[in-house]
């Protein structure tokens, strides 16, 4: 299952989370914590598309890359591997350049915050279970022709 999908921007500040773990605010902050702490001794400019890093924390595996100036962490436990969180990762991706379209970076996000958060919610499943990986097809779920 995916437990959490985080952007962070270069300060290393939250843009955007989702949690599909039930976590509560409490918890979803310290595992924001855990995740810095995790990346801290590699610069985030390193893992960029196609050179993902991963890490893991506890029971869970973190696979992260950097993109416009903002770092994406996509985390899951058991079956999701980092063989499929590099998928969901490429998945992600791809949504966030086809909703931002011009270019992916923390401003963008943040003015597209809805079409992120309605995509996000076509590519993961509220059970954090991958629903979809192509971005045509989360424009077809959400019924809209950007």
């Amino acid at each position: 299952m995916i437990t959490s999908v985080v952007i962070g921007n270069s300060s290393q500040e939250v843009v955007l989370s989702r949690y599909y773990d039930k976590s509560s605010p409490q918890a979803e902050k310290a595992w924001e914590s855990d995740l810095l702490e995790l990346t801290a001794g590699s610069p985030w400019s390193e893992a960029v598309v196609g050179n993902e890093q991963v890490g893991f924390i506890r029971e869970k595996t973190v696979v992260w890359c950097t993109i416009g100036g903002v770092t994406v962490f996509v985390t899951g436990i058991g079956d999701y591997t980092e063989l499929v969180l590099v998928e969901v990762m490429e998945g992600l991706i791809s949504m966030l350049w086809g909703v931002c379209k011009e270019t992916v970076d923390e401003r963008v996000i943040v003015a597209h915050n809805h079409k992120v958060s309605m995509y996000l919610a076509e590519l993961i499943t509220p059970r954090g279970q991958v629903q979809t990986l192509d971005y045509n097809d989360m424009r077809v779920m959400v019924k809209l022709d950007l």
